[in-house]
């Protein structure tokens, strides 16, 4: 029974991926995280994607995010919220309220940013193998 646990478990893989797109001037960029060593990174990224925020600059901002806590469905922050909260509180919150919260589990960020030079959208979803 020993060597079947033991050949079950090195041959694993890993627990949980953090699929990353993003889609601007028809390119699409990927990346994929393997949890749960990754949360550093995948933050990095997502803070990132805030720094580009700049409601001066842009037309329309939307970003939304789904967890296992917020079973209503997604989680919205429109241009509005931008504008009144500002980006680097959305972005505390986003992290800390839903994505840090749930990190084990899975949940789904998501939005589009839109200026005149055109629409860039990003999602990013974590999977769990187990």
């Amino acid at each position: 029974m020993s060597e079947v646990i033991n050949w079950l478990t090195q041959g694993r893989g890993p627990e949980s991926v953090i699929i990353y797109g993003d889609w601007y001037d028809y390119e699409l960029s990927t990346s994929l995280y393997y949890g749960p060593t990754a949360k550093e990174d995948v933050k990095k990224s997502i803070h990132n994607i805030f720094a580009e925020v700049d409601t001066q600059f842009q037309d329309n901002i939307q970003m939304n995010v789904r967890t296992n806590k917020s079973n209503s469905g997604w989680i919205e922050y429109d241009y509005n919220a931008f504008i009144e909260k500002g980006a680097s509180t959305i972005r505390n919150e986003i992290w800390e309220l839903w994505l840090e919260s749930n990190w084990n589990k899975e949940w789904e960020f998501a939005g589009y940013i839109t200026d005149n030079d055109g629409t860039w959208e990003f999602s990013f979803r974590r999977h769990n193998f187990v």
